[in-house]
């Protein structure tokens, strides 16, 4: 059987197509291109905002991401949803490493109520940020 090139071969086969030429762009998709670039962009934007944010806090806890929580959030209501991150001790601080202290906090809204929660006595930090996403 003779060699052919992928040209020569479609000249062989398809004589009828022979000098056309494919669109170079389809203008149906022209928007996928915008939608690429920007698409690119976020995620770009992401990681650098990931990067400034690892940076700040560099002694974070990887398991977690500085979140003080594994797993995820779900409509579910069977699933449990996130549970407490155990590779830090109790006491520590999951963005800082810093140490926690128990206060009482007064939370406001329809129903104002006294909570205790865990904060950082270095970086104030209290189960309400991490790692961006």
């Amino acid at each position: 059987m003779p060699e052919f090139t992928p040209d020569e071969y479609d000249d062989a086969v398809f004589p009828e197509l022979r000098g056309v030429k494919p669109p170079q762009h389809d203008p149906l998709f022209a928007d996928t291109d915008n939608f690429l670039d920007e698409e690119a962009a976020y995620w770009k934007e992401r990681e650098t905002e990931r990067e400034a944010w690892r940076k700040q806090w560099p002694n974070h806890c990887r398991a977690c991401g500085g979140w003080g929580l594994v797993g995820h959030v779900s409509i579910d209501p069977q699933d449990p949803g996130p549970e407490p991150c155990e590779a830090m001790p109790e006491d520590r601080c999951h963005r800082c490493s810093g140490e926690l202290e128990t206060k009482r906090i007064r939370i406001e809204g329809d129903f104002p109520r006294w909570e205790q929660v865990m904060v950082c006595t270095v970086c104030h930090w209290s189960f309400d940020d991490g790692e961006p996403q």
